[in-house]
């Protein structure tokens, strides 16, 4: 542990921006009602190669859905048409991060890094403190990590690094017509549901299969089996960037991005310490949970598309602090940047 053994490590997630609960809510309950069942799981990717991610309702009945015109409804509207007001005119869509931290998907890794993407997914990393790299240094044991820059990692497919995202100009008209009619029809409104739409998504997968799949497997390149030793890496000009992996292809399948949450959270269990993250309740509402456990953790892997309800959390984290446990709190940079200024003066170091 560090001279500051009570401190505060934050980590906030590469976003492109949050949906609105309310919205997601409408279309959970859209999705029930088709089906006719009660939704209890929800995976904004299920189990499909990385970068070809398909979403997977899990219904009371233990059936799921899965790359159907329904599952795919979500994605296809939630961020053009759902994102929060907020989002769009976020400050923090640059390479300029809140957190002590930062981790995401590296999309656009192949060609920034050709030969290490593969379909369990490749985190991008930030160190943006000193705290924040001596941390990463303590979980270093669960990762491979290749070098990497901001420059690269802001390319083009990481959009959410350059700019704030924009609504589509059907945004207005879409709400209008979920509020009035509710979330089926506000999706015919804008072609994600209909006829039409139903025979794109019978005729893609032939046209995808006659092309080949553009997936990772006989790419060559630098591997990732040698890590970097983050011992020798400098840390006078931060952000310092990485492209990163979980050792373990198990805890790899458990994530929708490489792994990194889960090393992160295993380090500070390991140490002592509480984590921080977002989980759907029973009711599939998006909140802030308090882990003590790594199985507890578990529950905050993978993307949740929505925005968290932080509840109690700062007040917490603040107990947890006074109380000497160290604390790592992942979440969106707003929510990171809230938890800084609340609680930041109360301790740093992490372990």
């Amino acid at each position: 542990m560090s001279d500051k053994a009570n401190g505060l490590i934050t980590c906030d997630l590469v976003c492109l921006g949050v949906s609105s609960p309310k919205g997601f809510r409408s279309y959970v309950e859209w999705l029930e009602a088709c089906a006719g069942k009660h939704v209890v799981g929800y995976r904004h990717r299920g189990h499909t190669p990385w970068g070809l991610y398909e979403e997977r309702a899990v219904y009371d009945d233990g059936s799921f859905e899965e790359a159907t015109v329904r599952t795919r409804a979500w994605k296809r509207v939630w961020n053009k048409m759902m994102l929060r007001p907020s989002c769009l005119e976020c400050a923090y869509h640059s390479v300029v991060r809140p957190g002590d931290l930062s981790m995401g998907d590296y999309w656009g890794v192949e060609r920034a890094h050709p030969g290490i993407a593969d379909d369990g997914g490749v985190s991008c990393l930030f160190a943006n403190t000193a705290n924040g790299l001596h941390f990463l240094k303590g979980a270093s044991h669960s990762l491979n990590l290749v070098d990497s820059s901001p420059t690269l990692c802001a390319n083009p497919e990481q959009p959410m690094l350059c700019h704030p995202p924009q609504a589509s100009r059907l945004h207005d008209g879409f709400w209008e017509a979920l509020v009035e009619d509710g979330f089926g029809a506000a999706c015919e409104s804008v072609g994600v549901l209909g006829a039409r739409r139903s025979l794109k998504d019978a005729v893609l997968p032939v046209l995808r299969s006659r092309g080949g799949r553009k997936g990772f497997e006989g790419e060559e390149g630098i591997g990732m089996d040698a890590s970097i030793d983050l011992d020798h890496v400098r840390d006078e000009d931060f952000p310092l960037v990485f492209a990163t992996k979980h050792r373990s292809d198990e805890v790899r399948a458990k994530s929708s991005s490489g792994g990194m949450f889960y090393a992160l959270a295993d380090y500070m269990i390991g140490q002592g310490g509480v984590v921080y993250g977002c989980a759907f309740d029973d009711d599939l509402k998006a909140c802030h949970v308090r882990c003590e456990t790594l199985e507890e953790c578990e529950r905050c892997m993978g993307s949740k598309y929505s925005q968290s309800d932080m509840g109690s959390t700062i007040a917490l984290v603040s107990a947890d602090l006074s109380s000497s446990r160290p604390v790592l709190f992942t979440g969106t940079p707003c929510q990171v940047d809230a938890v800084r200024h609340a609680c930041g003066e109360m301790g740093g170091g992490g372990c």
